[in-house]
């Protein structure tokens, strides 16, 4: 989705120059008729939410009234696409090694949700046979996809009996070959032992969660008293603004909590605590 920020400075600013060459930002774009002034865009594709269409601006300029400036694509070597579900995994994976090329960071969309299964089966074909950078999953909900009656059919299984971490063990490593009786015995076994130590509150057993609201001081580059009320949203809701102005720490924020790990490969929390 396209958005606007407010900029710093006006057109105006830039009457007085025949040419401005701009950067910092991921977009290209023309922002006079004529052509003066232009950002180049990133030279390659940054993620998913960009388009492969990418590269570097040459200018040719005689004088200030002559001039050509031309667009030379740069080839991603790991391109960033998305391929919707095509109803099964051979369908999918077929769309994918046709229209892409080996080595891409694919991205399947899908309407439904895959099962763990499917997505393991699905990525690990394509990265044996296309060499695939990197696999994920985007769910694509239609608002009336899930009615009354399916969510009414919906069964939380009971992780409090043993036979249910059985039975999931066993459909998990299904593509692993794992068929030695002597391994699911002591599997059994060991599951037999454990589960029954763990209490599991029965308020706590199959709860959907949501944030109401978030209180954070100091982290990445948030200072003090720092509150977000999430009741107040509804839909989707965006984080836009300026590049190093905070948008990921908030997620990042959130998953450090939740988590106690963070989805920047930070390894000390030296580096989630603000200190300055």
């Amino acid at each position: 989705m396209d958005f606007m920020l407010d900029g710093d400075c006006k057109m105006d600013f830039f009457r007085g120059f025949d040419y401005v060459m701009l950067g910092d930002i991921h977009k290209r774009q023309q922002l006079d008729k004529d052509g003066r002034i232009w950002y180049p865009g990133s030279p390659i594709q940054q993620n998913y939410g960009e388009s492969g269409d990418k590269g570097f601006l040459l200018w040719d300029i005689e004088s200030d009234s002559e001039f050509n400036v031309e667009f030379f694509p740069i080839r991603h070597d790991n391109p960033f696409v998305t391929v919707d579900w095509q109803g099964n995994i051979q369908a999918t994976i077929s769309k994918c090694m046709k229209d892409w090329p080996a080595g891409a960071r694919f991205r399947i969309r899908s309407t439904v949700e895959l099962d763990p299964k499917t997505q393991r089966k699905l990525a690990t074909v394509l990265r044996r046979e296309h060499d695939a950078d990197e696999v994920v999953y985007q769910l694509k909900l239609k608002q009336s996809s899930i009615s009354k009656e399916t969510s009414e059919k919906i069964k939380i299984q009971d992780l409090s009996d043993p036979l249910t971490h059985k039975k999931l063990l066993r459909e998990w490593s299904d593509d692993e070959g794992l068929t030695d009786p002597e391994f699911w015995s002591e599997v059994d076994r060991i599951v037999d032992e454990t589960v029954p130590k763990l209490k599991v509150s029965a308020d706590h057993k199959g709860n959907l969660w949501s944030i109401k609201e978030m209180n954070f001081d100091n982290t990445f580059g948030y200072g003090k008293d720092n509150v977000i009320n999430f009741s107040k949203l509804s839909g989707i809701v965006g984080l836009f603004g300026r590049n190093r102005c905070g948008k990921s720490s908030i997620p990042g924020t959130i998953m450090y909590a939740l988590y106690n790990s963070n989805d920047r490969g930070i390894a000390s929390i030296q580096h989630v605590i603000n200190t300055r």
